[in-house]
């Protein structure tokens, strides 16, 4: 199921579920063509985008909702705050290129929606 993004940590997400989907269609692609090689990293790549999605959607409903247990992820993760910025950062800048009148569908970086899980 597809949501609209509409704020920063609706973007932090889609961005992780957009890798995540890149990695299933290198996956795909690897069984189509049959490389056992690759088709083994691809598989650990999307189990490792899983574990994370699952964590970034924890830390973005701490976010909202509970700040006390994001700043402990904050503190044991910190490159969920980096995320977090750097989506509160372009997020900002998409904002203003609307009230521009300017299209900024390139600074959502693939994130038109994302799922919803």
């Amino acid at each position: 199921m597809q949501y609209e993004i509409e704020s920063e940590i609706d973007l932090m997400v889609a961005r992780v579920q957009a890798e995540r989907g890149v990695a299933e269609g290198i996956l795909q692609q690897a069984r189509e063509e049959e490389d056992y090689y690759r088709e083994k990293v691809a598989a650990k790549l999307v189990a490792f985008l899983d574990a994370e999605e699952a964590m970034v959607k924890l830390y973005a409903e701490a976010k909202q909702y509970y700040k006390p247990v994001a700043a402990t992820l904050e503190s044991r993760r910190p490159y969920l705050s980096v995320m977090y910025q750097q989506a509160v950062s372009d997020w900002e800048r998409a904002l203003e290129g609307q009230r521009d009148g300017t299209h900024e569908s390139e600074e959502l970086d693939n994130g038109e929606a994302h799922e919803q899980g």
